[in-house]
């Protein structure tokens, strides 16, 4: 064996005896990646007039836009642009009203639909709301007694014959 082989695995090779610190050659991530001179409202205010000046910088080309176009392209233009936003208003509609025909869907099972007719929405919401509809409940369906249909109560303590003591109660607290 050579004089200068090192057989010993805890000595680096600079008779430290330290091994390198794998943490030490990753750079060092700051603890605020927007840096500390970082200033929320300074950045909302920053934000907020980009908003204003990207809407107005989009009327001012709407503008050049229609010089350029005829009467005619512009009516063109804004009958498209008023038939995809009425195409989208009907989507909203349909979707809310499959939402209240089917409560047992989720905004993430609407998402699932699809695009379509409101018939072709409608019976694929349809088959996802029987494939995740729960097994019908084994108890009365309102828990409200005022809500649900009276079954009549009977007294099991009773002298044989069958009475309804509720309504007996209720019957002597009106008179």
């Amino acid at each position: 064996m050579a004089d200068n082989q090192n057989d010993d695995p805890e000595q680096d090779g600079t008779g430290t005896g330290a091994q390198p610190d794998p943490a030490a050659s990753e750079p060092q991530e700051p603890q605020n990646p927007w840096g500390d001179d970082f200033d929320a409202d300074k950045a909302w205010k920053l934000v907020q007039h980009l908003r204003e000046e990207n809407k107005d910088l989009k009327d001012k080309n709407r503008a050049y836009e229609d010089e350029k176009l005829s009467e005619r392209e512009k009516a063109d233009r804004d009958l498209a642009e008023t038939k995809a936003e009425l195409d989208r208003l009907r989507l909203a509609k349909t979707l809310a009203e499959i939402r209240a025909k089917h409560p047992s869907l989720s905004e993430e099972d609407m998402e699932f639909l699809g695009s379509g007719s409101p018939e072709e929405l409608e019976a694929k919401a349809a088959k996802l709301a029987a494939r995740l509809k729960p097994a019908a409940p084994d108890g009365p369906e309102h828990l409200n007694p005022l809500r649900r249909q009276p079954t009549g109560g009977i007294d099991p303590t009773g002298n044989g014959r069958p009475r309804d003591f509720i309504r007996e109660a209720l019957r002597a607290a009106q008179h």
